[in-house]
């Protein structure tokens, strides 16, 4: 997050100081926007393995198109295109990307499992303008990778993260800033180190996400008393592939829908 871009410094400000004050602005600050809710993987950690879907879907380009411009308009700062599906799916996602850029966004950015980051999608996503982009991957062999990410193949997904990186440098990019970011298994975690020493020569940036056990029960909602407020509600909303609207991306069940964009 180091720019010297002010409206990219502006951005962040709010986004640390709407949170520690309670304050959710006129507009959220960033947009959480799903481009499907499709994922080719099955990942044994990951929580939409367990969340039921009514429909697959994949985003319609114009409400994508409406979103940004709305957002351009008032005070919108950033948009990742992805929530619960596998974002490269999209046919269209590199032309969302430039749409966002071209609309004055400052931090546009997606989640990949890498699978589909042939050279071709690469270097369009590298023109696209993306400021950055993570790359989900666990662990740095072969046995471990393929038991934790179902239907990823390592040979392949390291060959095109590492190709990706060599063709940002190729094209004298700044941009997108890359990520590579691990669910902090436990077999991961004690060998950290390793982790972080393989993926390094290819990144900006390689971290860690905590492991939460999934289950069910843990995405019903409770009533719940506590000294602690989430941040993201005065920072974000999100908005899933059919037009739903959230307040929170987290919240896989829609029980805090607040509508739907097509109706409007």
């Amino acid at each position: 997050f180091e720019s010297k871009n002010l409206k990219f410094q502006e951005y962040r400000k709010k986004w640390e100081e709407q949170a520690l004050k309670f304050e959710h602005g006129n507009f959220p600050l960033f947009i959480d926007i799903e481009t499907t809710n499709i994922c080719n993987f099955k990942c044994t950690f990951c929580s939409t393995v367990l969340i039921p879907v009514d429909e697959h879907a994949f985003i319609d380009d114009e409400l994508v198109y409406k979103l940004i411009d709305e957002g351009k308009d008032n005070g919108l700062y950033g948009v990742k295109f992805n929530m619960r599906g596998e974002p490269t799916l999209h046919k269209s996602l590199s032309k969302f990307i430039r749409y966002a850029v071209d609309a004055g966004l400052v931090d546009v950015y997606f989640n990949t499992n890498a699978s589909r980051l042939d050279e071709k999608k690469s270097i369009e996503i590298i023109e696209s303008g993306l400021t950055r982009i993570t790359f989900s991957f666990e662990g740095y062999e072969k046995e471990y990778y393929e038991k934790t990410r179902v239907n990823g193949k390592f040979d392949k997904i390291v060959g095109n993260i590492r190709r990706f990186y060599q063709l940002r440098e190729e094209m004298k990019s700044d941009t997108p800033k890359i990520r590579v970011s691990g669910v902090l298994l436990p077999e991961m975690k004690q060998n950290l180190q390793k982790y972080i020493d393989f993926w390094q020569p290819y990144a900006d940036q390689v971290s860690t996400n905590d492991y939460i056990e999934e289950d069910e029960e843990k995405h019903i909602h409770k009533k719940t008393k506590a000294n602690w407020a989430c941040n993201q509600l005065w920072q974000r909303m999100a908005v899933w592939c059919d037009g739903t609207l959230l307040s929170c991306n987290q919240d896989y069940y829609g029980d805090l829908a607040l509508g739907n964009l097509n109706d409007i």
